[in-house]
């Protein structure tokens, strides 16, 4: 005789209505399955996605978010804010290989306990359904190329801007920065120099140091500089960017940890400069003015992971993330990764465990990838420094892809909301509409 797999289930229940509706369906008598355990918290806003992903690392099969219904909040707008981040983190679970059916977002009133105890057995049965967490049947993940070289992964959909740039820019940015530096514009250039094996950071304060200044030939693999611009507090720089720097640049600048005055943008022209951001955006740009393209780059290999069975895109990323070393070259890399304490290091709480091994490693990336949300602008730079190849580019094309779907859409164009387009747009968590993703669970 089989034994009925019973699933253990989180709830996180909003105080003032959720948990209320659940009080109210254990005093109505009402039944449910008893494999939920609850948390009360003050709000669905109160629950970070991280706690979800940590549940189902610890091996819960299931988590269910439960808040008031929109426009009942008693913080007023709390479960707006719920709302959007765990549609971006629902998808982002979805594309790491988690069924689709073991976290469900929903609305309970005070009043519905009733409305209470259906939810928990739809979402029980479901679970149920799927089996434990972590599950595998033979031939999962069978054809995923989870063994391609750096090259290969590399190469698979992530846009490499301005490949060729032109020579005489590296002249024409080396007069600049001089002219800067005798002026007293600037107190240093930020650019690139070349090193025994590739172009290398050089912060340039006087004009024999800006002699050294290059454009790089290869701009889809240099460093993104905007990751060393917090660090030259007190110092007014030019920065040399790509478009996808500039862009970071913007975020850093509405997130408050920039000025823009405190630097200066050196844009590149033409074919090198190829992006969305127009001559304008800059303060300076080398030759032509930047061709104009797209925020959104085609991405072939995200559009065909979409396309594939969960249980793949779950085999395909835990042999990525199983090679991890933990040495957080991504983190480093970033410029949006400035926290003075990053929450895998964090002892008070620990959220994360220093072992090397695959679900803290695939926790990490995971949680990195949602932070990035709304915020990263494509650079790939994580991907460059990742010493295993771990295609990390793919998490963040998946999520900018979801933030433009979900929020942000100019119906004349057609368009989502793209990261660092200019300093003065919002960020999408920190704002909403009313009436958007309305109509059912996130």
């Amino acid at each position: 005789m089989t034994e009925t797999f019973e699933p253990r289930i989180v709830g996180f229940l909003c105080n003032w209505c959720s948990y209320a509706g659940a009080d109210l369906a254990g005093t109505s008598r009402l039944s449910y399955p008893p494999n939920i355990r609850i948390v009360r918290v003050p709000c669905s806003g109160r629950v970070d996605p991280l706690f979800v992903l940590r549940a189902l690392r610890d091996g819960v099969d299931g988590v269910l978010v439960l808040g008031c219904h929109p426009g009942d909040c008693h913080y007023s707008d709390g479960n707006y804010h719920a709302r959007r981040r765990f549609a971006i983190m629902h998808e982002l679970l979805t594309f790491v290989g988690y069924e689709r059916e073991r976290v469900r977002v929903d609305w309970v009133s005070a009043s519905e306990g009733a409305r209470f105890a259906r939810v928990v057995n739809e979402f029980t049965e479901n679970v149920r359904a799927l089996g434990p967490v972590g599950r595998r049947q033979p031939g999962d993940g069978a054809g995923a190329p989870v063994e391609g070289s750096r090259w290969q992964v590399a190469g698979s959909g992530s846009k490499v801007e301005g490949s060729g740039a032109e020579p005489e820019q590296t002249q024409k940015l080396r007069e600049l920065a001089a002219r800067l530096l005798a002026e007293g514009q600037v107190d240093m250039v930020l650019g690139w120099e070349q090193g025994s094996l590739r172009e290398r950071p050089l912060f340039a304060s006087t004009a024999a140091q800006a002699a050294r200044l290059v454009v790089p030939s290869d701009l889809g693999g240099s460093l993104n500089l905007a990751t060393y611009v917090r660090q030259l507090k007190g110092k007014k720089a030019a920065i040399v960017v790509k478009p996808a720097d500039a862009r970071a640049v913007n975020v850093l600048i509405k997130e408050g940890q920039l000025g823009r005055e405190d630097v200066v943008l050196i844009g590149l022209g033409g074919q090198a400069g190829a992006g969305p951001l127009p001559a304008s955006a800059y303060d300076f740009v080398l030759g032509e003015p930047p061709v104009l393209s797209d925020a959104a780059a085609p991405a072939p290999l995200l559009d065909e992971m979409e396309g594939w069975p969960v249980a793949q895109r779950k085999a395909f990323w835990d042999a990525q993330f199983d090679k991890c070393e933990r040495c957080y070259a991504c983190r480093q890399a970033c410029p949006m990764c400035y926290c003075a304490e990053c929450m895998s290091e964090q002892l008070s709480p620990a959220w994360q465990s220093i072992a090397i091994e695959a679900p803290e490693q695939a926790f990490f990336h995971v949680m990195r990838a949602f932070h990035m949300a709304g915020r990263c602008t494509g650079c790939n730079a994580c991907s460059n420094a990742c010493p295993e190849g771990i295609p990390l580019y793919l998490l963040n094309q998946k999520v900018a892809r979801e933030m433009a779907r979900f929020f942000g859409r100019d119906g004349a164009k057609g368009t989502g909301y793209q990261a660092g387009l200019s300093a003065d747009a919002a960020l999408p968590f920190t704002v909403f509409t009313k009436d958007e993703l309305a109509g059912g669970h996130a």
